[in-house]
């Protein structure tokens, strides 16, 4: 006996627990006490689009935590090096079981003054 296709999509239509084009709201605690505050604009290249000529171009303006740093197009490629670096280092860490109260890595004795 074969299902009809009115069936087979109310099955789908009752699990959907949100009207369509809305989303349940998020708890942004949960992604860290800076997440929300980080943006980028344009805003520092637009105002320093004619001193291009003059030096090194800011590209934008980088925003975190309530702060705004015109950022060059390096500064920008060195701010991500380093968040990446940052999370290799994390994860290398987690997996080694570094990050556990009472672990890390050992002091040697042979370098201890007395």
């Amino acid at each position: 006996m074969k299902r009809s296709a009115r069936k087979r999509n109310a099955k789908f239509q009752q699990r959907a627990h949100n009207a369509q084009g809305t989303s349940k709201p998020k708890n942004l605690d949960r992604y860290g006490k800076l997440w929300n505050t980080i943006d980028f604009n344009l805003e520092g290249a637009r105002k320093n689009a004619h001193a291009k000529s003059e030096g090194i171009p800011i590209i934008g303006t980088f925003i975190i935590g309530g702060k705004s740093f015109d950022i060059t197009w390096t500064e920008a490629t060195r701010i991500m090096e380093t968040l990446q670096d940052a999370k290799h280092q994390y994860n290398v860490a987690e997996r080694m079981g570094m990050l556990e109260p009472g672990t890390g890595t050992p002091i040697p004795v042979w370098s201890k003054t007395y």
